[in-house]
């Protein structure tokens, strides 16, 4: 296949999810500088993706859109205005399929089942088995059809000057400014990452009821956690700038 042009990455929520495809497009920025990478996001999951210098286009998907025609065909329009030449799925259910096959793609990568679920995997060309067993390095895996093999996946996610700054002020006032692998949201069946680097947990809701968001910091040098409870709404920029700040 001749170097894509445009490629759309598919990964609609939630957002310790999003977080867990970023090395996906960071890897097909290196590999293809001149490409440009959307990314197909569903509500606030996509404020962890603005002003990430490997995404050059969002498409902001409301919650509930498959279940709106005018959503589906505003989505259908945007795509193909966009013309990408590759969708990969990171998602593997029926609407991240839909947004997919939607996109007119000529290659459409995706996992195949089990990983995919709900018969998504009837939307792609190229049905990837995963090898890897964390998920990034999973999600890390479809890249092969592209001929893209990264061992070493990475964030690079924006600085977010304003967060960081906020953040450190908050874990210092908490006596946590030196802080490593923060975990967020509910674990994982992932394993972790080695401890020189940060595992960004599955996050679910941010904002809806019920109860709130936590934030489980863990100190290295210590067999204990702290558990610190985010009141909604809470923003994801913040919560990604918290990682930021632990790292630093």
């Amino acid at each position: 296949m001749p170097t894509p042009r445009s490629i759309v990455i598919v990964k609609l929520s939630a957002i310790g999810d999003v977080l867990h495809g970023v090395p996906v497009a960071v890897a097909l920025k290196r590999a293809f500088p001149d490409a440009r990478i959307g990314w197909a996001v569903e509500g606030r999951a996509a404020d962890i993706l603005a002003g990430h210098p490997a995404v050059d286009h969002l498409f902001r998907l409301p919650r509930g859109w498959l279940k709106s025609p005018a959503a589906v065909l505003s989505l259908r329009r945007q795509l193909h205005a966009f013309a990408p030449d590759v969708t990969i799925d990171l998602q593997g259910l029926l609407k991240s399929g839909v947004a997919s096959w939607l996109s007119g793609a000529r290659m459409r990568i995706g996992f195949a089942k089990p990983v995919a679920r709900e018969q998504a995997w009837l939307a792609y060309t190229n049905r990837v088995r995963p090898v890897a067993t964390h998920v990034v390095d999973r999600n890390c895996d479809l890249l092969v059809s592209l001929g893209i093999r990264d061992s070493n996946p990475t964030f690079d996610m924006p600085r977010w000057p304003v967060s960081r700054a906020r953040v450190r002020q908050w874990l210092g006032g908490l006596g946590l400014a030196a802080v490593g692998r923060p975990s967020f949201g509910r674990p994982t069946d992932s394993p972790p990452w080695p401890a020189a680097s940060t595992s960004v947990k599955g996050f679910d809701r941010l904002s809806s009821g019920g109860a709130a968001p936590s934030v489980r910091l863990r100190n290295e040098s210590s067999p204990h956690q702290t558990v610190l409870r985010c009141s909604p709404p809470t923003r994801a920029c913040k919560i990604s700038a918290s990682s930021a700040a632990c790292r630093a």
